[in-house]
């Protein structure tokens, strides 16, 4: 646990104590430090066990696929995590000589890459048990500005509400979003009352968009009114199309405007946007990892199974059913469904902010919109409060 998880999450490490229950039972036997393929063989495993099954997860980044992914300077997540995870195979420093930097994704995996660079090293230091080469990086971070575009709109982000509340109280950094972006219809409104989940990152992400309206009212401040010195800038219906270059490096990226119906479904415009960074980051998804001995299915990025039951196959598309051969979770499926993790996340959200005051809890004048309610069936508006 201790390297599979943000330094600044150390809540979510408690899950060890449920691990503990699993494996106190004396039928079940843990094998650490052993790898498939090198240390032990399927043939070894067919020869002692009744059924093999495939939980492998995934451990490198989906590619980018975009003109200039090849330039210096752009990162894929997995690594950027490994190394601020203090990850025992991971890289001991990292270049965060960007002052522009963009992220690319929607969901927690891009919000933890987007906060890591963006956190005051001191301040991550003190409340968290980050590696001393992490801290040094960190401590030494150029980034300025920031930009995290996601591809779909205000309502079809992936991001848990904790991933929110800790995005909102970073020490020295303006947020910053387009109020655009938070028009949303009745109907987009509607269908997203309909989940728990979404319902509440939506009504956080309003109290992001109130905040970051009145740190620039309160003159580019910080979450606690102090002056910021670096800004975050939120871009949503924002698809990067192209990582411009210069001489190699990364030079900027350029965005077009996307829509977003109430489906999920999105539309392009047709507008463009260049943005000068010297960095990017891609949070798009993960590749789950490939098993010796085992065929690979390279369009669905999973461990080939017979119509997704889990039971392996001798061919991508088809084929036979191999005895005693199964995957679960990701290596069945390929990268998406639930995140185990960010449900803790999301329980332990529960305990720790439970009746605590809203962070940045300045109330809104009147005159500034309102955020919609959204509840099923959702109310359309919100009283305006006044000071």
């Amino acid at each position: 646990m201790r390297y599979g998880v943000a330094p600044d999450h150390p809540s979510i490490k408690f899950i060890a104590s449920a691990l503990e229950k699993t494996l106190d039972n004396p039928d079940i036997h843990l094998y650490c430090d052993v790898e498939f393929g090198k240390d032990v063989t399927l043939d070894d495993l067919l020869a002692r066990y009744d059924a093999v099954l495939f939980a492998t997860g995934a451990v490198k980044d989906k590619p980018l696929n975009l003109p200039g992914a090849d330039l210096e300077g752009v990162y894929g997540a997995a690594k950027f995590v490994e190394w601020y995870d203090g990850y025992p195979t991971g890289a001991r420093e990292w270049p965060l000589t960007a002052e522009n930097v963009a992220v690319i994704g929607g969901g927690n995996v891009a919000m933890d890459v987007a906060r890591e660079l963006m956190r005051n090293a001191d301040d991550l230091k003190a409340k968290t048990d980050i590696p001393d080469n992490v801290y040094e990086g960190i401590q030494g971070n150029k980034a300025k500005v920031l930009h995290l575009f996601i591809r779909r709109g205000v309502a079809q982000a992936k991001f848990s509400v904790q991933e929110l509340r800790e995005m909102e109280k970073l020490p020295g950094v303006q947020l910053i979003i387009n109020e655009d972006d938070f028009e949303l219809d009745d109907d987009t409104i509607e269908e997203a009352g309909k989940d728990k989940l979404t319902r509440q990152m939506v009504e956080e992400l309003f109290t992001i968009r109130e905040m970051a309206e009145d740190m620039e009212d309160d003159g580019d401040v910080d979450y606690e009114g102090n002056p910021a010195d670096r800004k975050y800038y939120v871009h949503f219906n924002s698809a990067p199309t192209e990582i411009l270059g210069k001489d190699g490096k990364v030079a900027g990226i350029r965005v077009e405007k996307t829509e977003t119906g109430a489906d999920g479904k999105m539309h392009r415009t047709g507008e463009f946007e260049d943005y000068p960074v010297e960095a990017v980051y891609h949070a798009i998804g993960y590749k789950p990892a490939e098993a010796p001995g085992i065929t690979y299915d390279e369009k669905g990025a999973h461990l080939a199974n017979a119509n997704g039951d889990g039971r392996i196959t001798t061919e991508a598309d088809g084929g036979e059913v191999r005895d005693r051969l199964y995957a679960t979770g990701w290596a069945k499926r390929g990268p998406g469904g639930p995140d185990r993790l960010h449900q803790v996340r999301r329980v332990d959200d529960r305990h720790q902010h439970a009746g605590r005051p809203r962070q940045g809890g300045r109330r809104r004048p009147c005159g500034r919109r309102p955020r919609p309610r959204v509840h099923r069936p959702p109310a359309r508006r919100a009283r305006c409060q006044a000071d």
